[in-house]
């Protein structure tokens, strides 16, 4: 099964808008930045406020110094200055949340959790140590209880947009969509500056279909981010979605003229082009961004291109496409995956198409795709008890897929067990979604009842 890599905007997108990012939760930056300028203005009480004053003023330099060393990537440096800052205020939670962060980053979520419920002990009203309790048990798969800590943090202080924001990531997360569009508007009205809102807002309308409100939203996000490429892409899809290709491609640049290192912007850009059916001017992009990208963003361009190609009918092309993608980076799976398909199609190169195969599932052994691959390289090489064991794999990780069954049903007729590969047909068809193969199984399927295999 060819399974190309997509490029569709995501929830990890708030990164890049350097925003509070729920895919990576825990005390964020930018948090830590905003709190501080804020002190500065006369605003929040400063660290540690039960401490000497002299205490204060060191605790709140080492929390700086410990902000400053997260910027960095510091993560010794940041720890020990949040450990002093901690030991100079012990009745801050600040200090903690940034302990926390060091923690996450070094994958001990435990030792995280624990700092977390320490500042929950010290601040048990804080909207902000609620909401950091939230993105932790975001993290941990919590849903429940993240959802639980950020409608708390809200009802705590209605217009503190991190919990707000968080709030509708998770929505959004879990199917959502209304109660998330509903967060993300209220994060606006709190905060009518802050892009992230209006980002979110956008994305919740179109899971909901509603493409002219979140066209709307995705154009406000522009005007308050007009330095970032990313609401300019969601609203070149929307665009393409409608058939406006003009517009489509005229957004897709402007986004890549800001970002010309961004690869999500090269990849929508190939897709728009191919869509309109201009290739010329694809085959010209591609070119051009093959010259400018490396690694993992050249690989991710060339796998592109192959996709479009193999669409196209243009194997060659597209293995070529395939080979420089592996090349570039032998760690994607989809490359080698895709000549290992297209050698199995073509009844070429099987004992290479037998490695590729392997090497995809050997990098994502859960991918059902990959497995499903695997067993037509299998198959074609003339090892049918081999293709039906790895078929078998690929139906443990998704039983109810009807294109496997159909996988199954041709694997068993090779086999020569018709009554086994009727009922395997019969199995892919009951369902009704569509599936490619779905008129090969009905053609194999009567074929096996006129043969007089049980139907």
């Amino acid at each position: 099964m060819q399974l190309p890599r997509p490029h569709r905007l995501v929830i990890a997108l708030a990164l890049a808008l350097s925003l509070p990012a729920f895919a990576n939760p825990v005390v964020n930056e930018t948090a830590h930045k905003t709190r501080l300028a804020q002190r500065e203005a006369g605003g929040p009480r400063p660290l540690g406020a039960d401490s000497a004053l002299l205490s204060q003023h060191e605790a709140e330099e080492a929390w700086r110094k410990g902000n400053q060393a997260l910027d960095k990537g510091q993560w010794a440096e940041a720890d020990a200055a949040f450990n002093l800052a901690a030991k100079l205020a012990p009745k801050a939670y600040e200090p903690l949340l940034g302990l926390a962060d060091v923690q996450l980053r070094r994958s001990n979520v435990a030792a995280a959790e624990k700092l977390v419920q320490k500042a929950l002990a010290l601040a048990p009203r804080s909207a902000e140590v609620l909401t950091t309790a939230g993105r932790l048990a975001a993290a941990q798969g919590k849903a429940a209880d993240a959802e639980r800590q950020f409608q708390q943090a809200t009802k705590l202080d209605t217009k503190y947009t991190p919990a707000l924001l968080d709030l509708g990531e998770l929505q959004l997360s879990q199917g959502k969509a209304k109660e998330a569009a509903a967060s993300f508007r209220m994060a606006s009205q709190a905060d009518p500056q802050h892009p992230a809102a209006a980002f979110g807002l956008g994305r919740a309308l179109v899971a909901q279909r509603d493409l002219a409100g979140a066209l709307k939203a995705f154009e406000q996000c522009s005007g308050l981010a007009s330095r970032n490429p990313l609401p300019l892409l969601a609203s070149a899809e929307i665009h393409a979605a409608q058939r406006n290709w003009d517009k489509a491609v005229e957004l897709a640049r402007q986004a890549e003229s800001l970002d010309p290192a961004l690869a999500r912007s090269k990849l929508l850009l190939l897709d728009l082009q191919a869509g309109a059916g201009r290739w010329p001017a694809a085959q010209q992009d591609y070119e051009r961004f093959a010259a400018q990208s490396k690694g993992e963003d050249s690989a991710a361009l060339h796998l592109k291109w192959g996709n479009l190609m193999e669409a196209q009918g243009k194997t060659a092309e597209a293995m070529a496409a395939y080979r420089k993608a592996s090349e570039a980076d032998a760690k994607l799976a989809g490359a080698w995956n895709n000549m290992a398909w297209l050698a199995a199609q073509q009844q070429k190169d099987l004992g290479s198409a037998l490695e590729w195969a392997r090497k995809a599932v050997e990098l994502e052994p859960r991918n059902f795709g990959f497995l499903d691959t695997l067993a037509a390289v299998q198959l074609a090489s003339g090892d049918a008890e081999a293709a039906l064991r790895s078929i078998q794999q690929a139906q443990k990780l998704a039983p109810q897929l009807p294109y496997l069954k159909y996988r199954q049903g041709l694997v068993l007729e090779k086999l020569g067990q018709a009554a086994q590969a009727a009922q395997a047909y019969q199995e892919s068809l009951k369902s009704g979604a569509k599936f490619d193969g779905m008129e090969d199984a009905r053609k194999r399927l009567a074929a096996l009842g006129k043969a007089g295999g049980k139907t």
